[in-house]
């Protein structure tokens, strides 16, 4: 409760998980997905979610930080590439992840 409370005082509003957010993060987010609008890691454009690559809860400075956003889709990129395969973790290198899956996809279909 006091969490919630002192999130209120920072200006913050509560997301879906209970977490205080910025009040610009649902603009940051549309603006993200205009420039960024397939999935890093398999190219999909459908069921989009920006990911945060530095998590915003251990480091609420960077939420809204274009560098720290990366496009993933929810059909399996967000769970498998951001967070390793288990929501309670996260990848801080979900970039050089998607990077290789995409390399390896180009080289498979060369070589096929």
């Amino acid at each position: 409760m006091l969490g919630r409370i002192a999130a209120w005082f920072a200006g913050k509003q509560p997301d879906q998980y209970g977490d205080g957010r910025s009040p610009r993060w649902r603009h940051v987010r549309a603006a993200h997905l205009v420039d960024h609008p397939t999935c890093f890691a398999c190219g999909g454009n459908e069921d989009l979610e920006v990911h945060h690559i530095c998590d915003y809860s251990t480091y609420p400075s960077m939420e809204l930080e274009p560098d720290n956003l990366v496009t993933l889709c929810g059909k399996g990129c967000h769970l498998r590439y951001g967070h390793n395969g288990n929501w309670r973790r996260i990848n801080k290198s979900v970039i050089f992840d998607c990077l290789i899956v995409r390399l390896a996809e180009k080289h498979a279909a060369v070589i096929e």
